[in-house]
């Protein structure tokens, strides 16, 4: 897996909080997330779906992709800002909340 971007700064969790907050097709995922979440899974899932043509909202590959990060957030290059940490925790949550079926 290869990881080039991970939200850990301020300034990059509030963009990404941003970036999330509607709706994400996939046809404009990939440069928008590039400098902000880039891993190849990711991305992969992505081209996936934009492949099939489907008006998909990949935001749900977004949470789970970053929630994986959060989780093993000690194997990180760099330590994560905790400010930073806490939005990605909220995005993940929100995200969450979006696909739980009532």
């Amino acid at each position: 897996m290869g990881v080039w971007a991970l939200p850990q700064t301020v300034k990059q969790a509030k963009e990404l909080q941003k970036l999330v907050a509607k709706p994400l097709s996939p046809k404009v995922a990939a440069d928008k997330l590039y400098h902000l979440l880039g891993d190849d899974d990711l991305f992969d899932k992505i081209a996936e779906v934009e492949k099939d043509g489907r008006n998909y909202d990949v935001r749900i590959f977004v949470e789970s992709a970053l929630r994986d990060f959060l989780d093993n957030k000690e194997n990180a290059m760099k330590p994560w800002d905790k400010e930073a940490l806490k939005i990605c925790q909220n995005i993940c949550e929100s995200l969450e909340e979006l696909y739980i079926p009532y």
